[in-house]
């Protein structure tokens, strides 16, 4: 049995909170001990932790020192611009990790994480909980036996509509730079991240993680008010041969799930979000289809990962900070092909009140421009659109620090100042 600590109790770290205490009734763990920065806002939770025997903190070097010898793992779902930084005092201390996803916000601080594990002999697992349904574990397996054959092309789409509630959930959302720390904050970056890194995780089950990005082109939009970006469509061209596109949208009306469709020598296949499904089409014409069973925890699952590599009983975790490097480089390449973010002028959106009272801004045609995107395998401004900006290709050979081009540090600096 695994002794954890957890970095946060509300937002999103509840989720991982019952995530644990879901695998500590099965027996596998134990929640020794909780950082809750700000108690007087989770009176219930603090109350119930406190009345299980949970020892609580205002701080993670809080908790670190105090419960030295008392762990042996430390959850970390907290905010993007801390990713890395408690991930290496983490691992410093003994500890293995499991840190939300991305994994860090930059290549320099992924870099960081991993001379870290290096350093001290402990691992980090990065929380990319949809590679541990069903679904994308038999498209790896089939990836890797080779019956997919060589992966041509992969390409996803999506549109989550968000509004100011979102964007107002805590400091650092919606922002590129946060407490002096970097975020670059926004739908690939962060609430569609999964499928971005889905994607390059079959990928690197094709060449035991031997992939990179050869090439990126990146268009950043933003029609929120916002320093960062709301819809991208970025199109990578990997070391492998293979191409990749991603295709997102905030500022839309209809919601429309990730889809993320496969093209390879030997078959193709769909990965769909509703019902987290996967349906591959063989060449000799064989179907085989995966259904995720809805009880399914996916954060539970991951936790599960972290201690069966802990035990020994895996060799890694699923997603590891190395093999999450290539999405945390892809949002990087993106800003350095964009050189900044592309404002989308006023007259293309339109400001909607919700029933619930929040506000959302929309940009009318941008669902079917997204879903154009993906079905042309086009970027926004090969589609013609009045909004559009074309993007530079820029290399991802030897990229090791964010950012680079003079151009998007004196963009960057502004969006921060803001």
């Amino acid at each position: 049995m695994k002794r954890f600590g957890i970095v946060g109790v509300g937002g999103f770290a509840a989720t991982i909170l019952r995530s644990i205490l879901t695998v500590e009734s099965e027996g596998a763990a134990h929640l020794e001990a909780a950082v809750v920065r700000h108690p007087a806002k989770y009176p219930d939770t603090v109350k119930r932790l406190e009345q299980e025997g949970r020892r609580l903190y205002l701080s993670l070097t809080e908790m670190l020192e105090k419960e030295h010898g008392q762990l042996d793992m430390v959850a970390i779902p907290t905010g993007i611009p801390y990713h890395a930084e408690m991930t290496v005092q983490a691992l410093e201390a003994g500890l293995d990790v499991i840190v939300e996803k991305p994994v860090a916000a930059t290549v320099q601080e992924v870099d960081a994480i991993i001379a870290a594990e290096k350093r001290t002999g402990h691992f980090c697992a990065v929380g990319y909980q949809h590679i541990h349904a069903p679904a994308m574990q038999t498209l790896r397996e089939e990836v890797e036996n080779g019956r997919l054959g060589k992966i041509r092309r992969m390409k996803c789409f999506a549109n989550w509509p968000r509004g100011r509630v979102y964007y107002d959930r805590n400091g650092w959302a919606g922002e590129v730079m946060y407490d002096g720390r970097w975020v670059l904050d926004g739908p690939v970056t962060n609430a569609l991240a999964h499928f971005l890194q889905n994607m390059f995780y079959l990928l690197g089950a094709e060449t035991a993680w031997d992939v990179g990005i050869a090439t990126l082109e990146g268009e950043l939009y933003r029609a929120n008010d916002i320093a960062t970006y709301d819809t991208v469509a970025l199109r990578a061209h990997m070391t492998t041969g293979a191409d990749v596109l991603i295709t997102l949208s905030h500022v839309v009306c209809e919601n429309e799930n990730p889809i993320i469709e496969i093209e390879a020598e030997n078959a193709t296949a769909r990965w769909t979000f509703d019902g987290v499904k996967s349906v591959i089409h063989y060449r000799d014409g064989t179907i085989r289809s995966v259904e995720t069973p809805s009880h399914v925890d996916f954060h539970a699952e991951a936790i599960r990962d972290g201690i069966a590599v802990a035990e020994g009983r895996r060799l890694r975790p699923r997603a590891t900070p190395t093999n999450s490097r290539l999405h945390v480089l892809a949002v990087d390449l993106a800003f350095e092909s964009c050189e900044g973010i592309h404002e989308i002028p006023q007259r293309y959106r339109k400001a909607v009140t919700l029933p619930n009272g929040d506000h959302r801004v929309e940009v009318p045609g941008m669902e079917e421009a997204v879903r154009r995107s993906f079905a042309e395998f086009k970027l926004f401004s090969e589609l013609g659109l009045p909004w559009a900006h074309a993007a530079r290709p820029v290399s991802g050979s030897d990229y090791v620090s964010f950012p680079q081009s003079p151009k998007l540090r004196a963009e960057l600096a502004k969006l921060s100042a803001k």
